[in-house]
């Protein structure tokens, strides 16, 4: 497994593999995605604001570079089923307002 970006619990935003280079992370979609990785302080797998307010930025700014809506966001959970991020993949309504800062009015 590897991904593009790994965000920490104070918002650090790491980036692992350069974005010309495929990260082995969604099996289908390998070949087309931007993966980020984002730590949580627990079980609930709920993010961190600082998580939160990083996420916002990073896929603001990669949305803006690859000219990407809404529909182009996706979550791992998308591609594979498997439930990740978990407190995401679990909480559509809170997927669907995380991912509304993406994309504000």
């Amino acid at each position: 497994m590897s991904s593009h970006f790994v965000i920490g619990t104070d918002g650090e935003i790491i980036q692992c593999i350069p974005l010309n280079e495929k990260s082995y992370c969604t099996n289908d979609r390998n070949h087309d995605t931007i993966s980020i990785e984002c730590c949580h302080p627990d079980t609930t797998g709920e993010f961190t604001q600082e998580t939160i307010d990083s996420l916002v930025k990073l896929v603001q700014y990669l949305a803006d570079c690859y000219g990407l809506d809404e529909d182009g966001v996706i979550r791992h959970y998308d591609v594979t089923g498997k439930l990740c991020p978990y407190y995401y993949a679990t909480n559509e309504d809170a997927w669907l307002e995380l991912k509304a800062l993406f994309f504000p009015d």
